[in-house]
């Protein structure tokens, strides 16, 4: 969904699948619907579980994969321009 500076968007991931580093002019929300993700952020890696929330500026959160089969919202506002 796309309106004015607000964009989400649900992204279904099979187990092993890579995220590579997003990029945006706006901090973001990693929301995880269903699922487990692993990701970094510098040194550190987490993991992320269904009904948990990512917040993160960007470019932050790296290396971002599917522990299992999941479904995440992704929610960028502001930055950008329609």
């Amino acid at each position: 969904m796309k309106e004015g500076s607000l964009r989400l968007t649900m992204t279904v991931l099979a187990e092993g699948a890579e995220v590579g580093t997003h990029h945006a002019a706006a901090p973001m929300t990693l929301h995880v619907l269903e699922g487990r993700l692993r990701y970094r952020v510098g040194e550190e890696t987490l993991e992320l579980g269904a009904g948990e929330l990512l917040f993160f500026g960007p470019g932050h959160a790296q290396d971002i994969r599917a522990l299992a089969d999941t479904v995440m919202l992704l929610s960028i506002t502001g930055g950008g321009e329609d």
